[in-house]
């Protein structure tokens, strides 16, 4: 478990509310089996609990494994990925903070934010906003961030969305321009979003 347990901080004191953070590194987080021989096993979800930002990993593009499963993100930003390759994001559970959103500002709560990242897999994520809170003016907060992922076929496949003001948004390039009226780009497939 990463937690802040502070009475008070701020909210923008971010280098001392950071989970993970890396650079051009590999790593796995998962949930912890207390009985080895059950499979699968969900029994003790990894947990990031009132931090700024849960996980900021970046890389230059190239090859290695970050995974993040099974675990529990309830803090103001959850994972933060930028130019990573063939990154896993399952089977996780992200609560998200409403907070006033700046126009023009991408600098709001979110569950996972892709930035320039290629073959990933993400996937039966539950991504839900605070109880209650999307009244607020300005205020909201988005479930899953994608920026930038360019001309490649990624997806995103079977991931559900409550009571957020942004389920998905999708920034800047995301697809080719089509050869033969063929396109290639970023595809959602079997979200769900209640009514």
């Amino acid at each position: 478990s990463f937690e802040n347990n502070r009475i008070y901080i701020s909210r923008n004191d971010k280098l001392s509310r950071i989970g993970i953070y890396t650079a051009n590194s590999n790593y796995i987080v998962s949930n912890n089996c207390s009985n080895p021989n059950q499979i699968p096993c969900y029994n003790n979800p990894s947990k990031f609990v009132n931090l700024y930002s849960a996980i900021e990993s970046y890389g230059n593009g190239s090859k290695g494994v970050i995974s993040i499963e099974n675990s529990e993100f309830n803090s103001y930003k959850g994972a933060f990925l930028q130019g990573t390759d063939g990154t896993l994001i399952r089977h996780n559970t992200f609560t998200i903070t409403h907070d006033p959103i700046i126009p023009l500002s991408t600098n709001y709560p979110y569950g996972a934010y892709l930035d320039k990242c290629q073959r990933f897999n993400t996937e039966d994520n539950q991504f839900t906003g605070t109880t209650n809170s999307t009244n607020v003016i300005n205020g909201g907060a988005a479930g899953l961030v994608i920026r930038n992922t360019g001309a490649n076929n990624n997806e995103f496949y079977r991931n559900y969305f409550d009571n957020l003001k942004v389920a998905s948004q999708a920034l800047s390039e995301n697809r080719d321009a089509g050869i033969n009226g063929l396109v290639k780009g970023l595809t959602f497939i079997c979200h769900t979003c209640p009514k």
